[in-house]
């Protein structure tokens, strides 16, 4: 889609955006990979350190191998730029590994990361034979079956806080990117998912 702005650029909300710089453009195998090359090719990669071993090998399979795939130069200006600015984020402790792991990886599925548990039900504790407890209630001891939650009880609260990572990083790659953050053909949108799904 097309802002209104009149700018020409493909208008994207960010969490689109990422998906399509991560599922689509697979910006972090391509630049990877391209490091990875580079890396190999003058300093050998461990083998010797003038890349002697390399040539060597090169020349008995009469070819180069390097891994297949897409090359650096069919990655999309806009990618490159956005996921090294991810990387200028973690660097500068503005995102956390956390949150770089999760935009990467919703980026590559398309999707969110999960915020619901269900609903816990209760459910027993298997005990050994006749190791019940017991309770004293009113001066009386009464028998009981130790109970567990399924899911537990802290799970959901555990997936919201990862959920809330997730949503706060989306809006510091949002105002990055959308105050000058160098796009050619895409602009960045806010997201268009809540911030809390749970409450929604």
């Amino acid at each position: 889609m097309k802002d209104g702005a009149g700018t020409g650029k493909r208008a994207l909300p960010i969490e689109d955006l990422l998906e399509w710089v991560y599922r689509v453009q697979r910006a972090d195998l391509v630049l990877g990979r391209a490091d990875n090359r580079e890396r190999n090719w003058l300093a050998g990669a461990g083998i010797s350190a003038d890349g002697c071993a390399i040539v060597e090998r090169q020349g008995v399979l009469g070819t180069r191998v390097d891994g297949g795939g897409y090359a650096a130069a069919d990655l999309h200006p806009d990618a490159e730029a956005i996921h090294a600015q991810i990387g200028v984020l973690l660097a500068r402790r503005a995102l956390t590994p956390v949150q770089v792991g999760l935009l990467l990886e919703c980026g590559k599925t398309g999707g969110v990361p999960e915020w619901s548990a269900g609903v816990p039900l209760p459910g027993p504790v298997p005990v050994e034979e006749g190791a019940a407890g017991y309770l004293t209630m009113g001066g009386k001891f009464n028998r009981y079956c130790p109970i567990s939650w399924e899911p537990p009880l802290t799970l959901a609260g555990d997936l919201q806080n990862g959920y809330e990572c997730w949503y706060k990083a989306l809006i510091i790659i949002y105002e990055v990117l959308s105050s000058g953050g160098g796009l050619i053909d895409y602009l960045p949108l806010f997201p268009a998912v809540s911030g809390t799904p749970w409450a929604d």
